[in-house]
């Protein structure tokens, strides 16, 4: 697991004020001090939230689908090297500086391997593609229908298949654990007395 690396005080400012998700009810506050975490969050929305289409090409640090969050990769030098995002390029109102490296890795505590990558099939210096979302990529953009013609897998290993589900009933059991509160200490009606109905005592 990694901490999220604040390079400048914009970056601080966009944690500050950027600490919940919307798509939960009620909204989760989210540890923007933790960029893995809040992968994890969000490609669980991703993977499992049946309100957002799985053909449908989605942001993995804000959910809006991904037309409207445009992610460049700019790729390393040399065999070893890693690519990173091109935060000075890329917009999205949760835009935040992470470790690429280690985000792109799914291991038992930190589940989520959900990261920006280059796709070989569309026209050079075209915005990334998040890897939860390839698949919806290539049917849905280069109209491939069988993962046998993908370029890359799309599938998860198993454990992370594994984790990320942990880490969606998680979610489910919180926002569940908050509705359950608050329906048991909601106070009853008060009926006003104009409105009380009785039977009259001949």
């Amino acid at each position: 697991c990694f901490v999220c690396e604040v390079a400048s005080k914009t970056d601080s400012a966009k944690i500050d004020s950027h600490t919940d998700c919307s798509r939960c009810r009620p909204a989760t506050k989210i540890d923007w001090d933790n960029m893995q975490r809040v992968l994890e969050h969000m490609g669980a929305h991703i993977l499992h939230d049946p309100k957002l289409s799985r053909m449908e090409e989605r942001c993995g640090l804000c959910l809006q689908p991904a037309a409207m969050c445009l992610i460049y990769v700019t790729k390393g030098r040399g065999a070893s090297e890693r690519s990173t995002v091109n935060f000075t390029k890329s917009t999205c109102p949760n835009l935040v500086r992470f470790n690429y490296k280690n985000a792109s890795e799914s291991s038992e505590k930190c589940p989520c391997s959900n990261v920006p990558i280059t796709c070989s099939l569309c026209p050079l210096g075209s915005p990334a593609v998040w890897t939860y979302s390839l698949e919806a990529h290539f049917q849905g953009r280069h109209r491939l229908t069988s993962h046998a013609h993908f370029p890359i897998p799309v599938e998860q290993s198993q454990s992370e298949k594994d984790g990320m589900k942990r880490v969606w009933l998680a979610c489910l059991k919180n926002c569940k654990s908050y509705n359950s509160k608050k329906k048991w200490h909601t106070p009853p009606l008060a009926i006003l007395e104009a409105h009380r109905s009785g039977l009259a005592i001949v």
